[in-house]
């Protein structure tokens, strides 16, 4: 029969991953990526929750490029901002797991 203290031990374990997984979305939330098209004739911003912060268009784009190629490259710049806000949760959770010494009993 399993020790209810483990048991125990199991959940108040969980409700603390519970917590660092919420802080981290928290801080992720706050961070802000910057992603580019066309050297930087596209730019975009999206913060750790995969909100579009905003999308700058330099004016002489549509003038060299037209509408089509500014519609391309804001895609692309944003598919590059995706993932580097899923990179930047990555990289948290990581830190977070290396910081749980002692959770599950991996003590000492």
């Amino acid at each position: 029969m399993a020790n209810p203290l483990d048991f125990l031990k199991l959940m108040k374990d969980a409700g603390k991953m519970q917590a660092m997984a919420a802080s981290q979305q928290k801080k992720l939330k706050k961070q802000v990526f910057e992603a580019s098209g066309g050297a930087g004739m596209v730019k975009v911003q999206i913060n750790g929750a995969f909100e579009v912060l905003s999308i700058k268009v330099e004016p002489e784009a549509l003038d060299q490029l037209g509408l089509n190629s500014i519609m391309d490259l804001t895609r692309a710049a944003l598919n590059d901002g995706i993932k580097q806000v899923q990179e930047g949760a990555k990289n948290e959770m990581m830190e977070s797991f290396k910081g749980m010494s002692g959770l599950f009993g991996d003590e000492g």
